[in-house]
């Protein structure tokens, strides 16, 4: 299992120059929803090709029930997520489940918490001051949609999740066994972007990958090499550096 991070400008970069490459679906879009899906196909053609062999251009998709994209034939899972100018991919051989966060604030973030996190999760967050509040409901929002991006429910999954924060334990009747690797990214995107800003990564790792590894997964960031056009630079971190782990379904 791999996961990526770039930002947008930086996938958008990534065809060639000169060529012009119609992306399978970007007509359903317009304007930067369309910029952005475009990135990220690139972003995952690009990875594919890098270390899974030659591609000429995306194996074909389908789409299940709530939206999720799957690969017709090929034997791949993906999951891709955006916030701001920032980009995520996963991809493996099972079912994947990624989100990216920016912190930033938001209208009504007392009663967003309320409605959407555990007992345990409210109660601590509402003892935070704002700045605080703000950083640290970027973690437990990536984790429950790296839950519901895993399942394939979207928004329909939320509900029921069920987080145990003293135990970093979780329940989810949609969701396989694992676990969710959460990062705090500032220090991790320094030759991504020239402005950091602060972030969240969570990924679900499904349990048979860590019962042969307890970090079975690669992380890499993306960057245009400055002295050569074009040219790609993949630089991987270490995977140690997660900020939690929550358990899921274990």
């Amino acid at each position: 299992m791999q996961v990526f991070i770039t930002t947008l400008s930086t996938a958008l970069a990534l065809t060639p120059q000169g060529f012009e490459r119609k992306v399978e679906g970007e007509e359903r879009f317009v304007g930067k929803r369309q910029r952005t899906f475009r990135a990220g196909r690139e972003l995952l053609l690009t990875v594919l090709d890098k270390f899974y062999g030659p591609q000429q251009k995306l194996p074909s998709m389908f789409y299940g029930e709530h939206g999720k994209p799957y690969f017709v034939q090929s034997p791949r899972f993906f999951n891709l997520s955006h916030s701001g100018d920032y980009l995520a991919l996963s991809v493996g051989d099972v079912e994947q489940g990624l989100d990216l966060e920016v912190c930033k604030p938001r209208k009504m973030l007392d009663e967003i918490i309320k409605k959407n996190l555990s007992l345990g999760e409210i109660d601590y967050l509402l003892a935070k001051d704002e700045a605080q509040k703000v950083k640290e409901f970027g973690l437990f929002w990536t984790l429950r949609e790296s839950l519901i991006k895993e399942s394939g429910l979207g928004l329909v999954g939320l509900s029921k999740i069920k987080v145990n924060l003293q135990a970093f334990k979780v329940s989810c009747e949609d969701n396989s066994q694992g676990q969710v690797f959460s990062y705090y990214l500032p220090h991790l995107l320094e030759n991504v972007a020239n402005e950091v800003k602060p972030s969240w990564l969570s990924f679900f790792v499904n349990q048979k990958l860590l019962l042969q590894n307890p970090l079975p997964f690669e992380i890499y960031t993306l960057s245009l090499k400055a002295q050569k056009a074009g040219a790609i630079e993949f630089t991987k971190l270490d995977a140690s550096l997660y900020k939690s782990v929550f358990k899921i379904n274990l």
